[in-house]
């Protein structure tokens, strides 16, 4: 008997069957793996970005202070100026994770414009002209904002300084709320020094 060693056809087709199976499956899994990896990376960035964002503001307001400025038109502001959409104050120097001149008093203003939320830095406290400043966006995707101010009266106010308010008066505390489209209402509460 003579038998010769091999495959046949049709063993051969099976076997590239199988392995074209098995590797649209490999395929389908790895995508679907790469493809989770990027939305955890994008979502791992927005939320350090909300992070830094709120580490951030926690910092300059521990360092501000009860001083009003001057603008441009030599009118004086308070201390803290508070609005429906927007958040300014006097602060102690320039922060150290700012990349700008270290100055003794700066002048901050967190704004809502569009769904963004945007910084203005005044390289100073008094103000000569009026484009003196950076401006930094730092949030995007924002539904609504809240500010708030506490009160000496424990009211909380969505406008500071309130009438009758001495300008160098600062609130107890501070109280963001702010909705984004992918984390829903965020809430952050910052106690002013004394």
């Amino acid at each position: 008997m003579n038998l010769k060693a091999g495959f046949t056809l049709i063993e051969l087709l099976i076997a590239i069957v199988i392995f074209a199976l098995i590797s649209t499956m490999a395929y389908s899994s790895l995508n679907t793996v790469l493809s989770s990896y990027e939305h955890l990376n994008i979502q791992q960035q927005r939320l350090h970005t909300l992070s830094k964002f709120m580490f951030q503001l926690q910092n300059e307001l521990r360092a501000i202070i009860p001083r009003p400025v001057f603008d441009q038109y030599n009118t004086q502001l308070p201390a803290l100026s508070l609005t429906a959409t927007s958040l300014s104050f006097t602060h102690a120097g320039t922060p150290m994770v700012s990349k700008l001149p270290k100055n003794p008093l700066q002048r901050l203003e967190y704004f809502v414009t569009a769904q963004q939320l945007h910084k203005k830095i005044w390289l100073t406290a008094d103000r000569n002209r009026a484009e003196d400043f950076k401006q930094y966006l730092l949030l995007e995707a924002i539904s609504q904002i809240k500010i708030e101010a506490l009160g000496y009266d424990k009211a909380w106010y969505s406008e500071w300084p309130t009438p009758n308010t001495p300008l160098d008066l600062l609130p107890l505390a501070i109280r963001i709320i702010f909705t984004t489209e992918k984390y829903g209402e965020i809430s952050r509460l910052f106690v002013l020094p004394a």
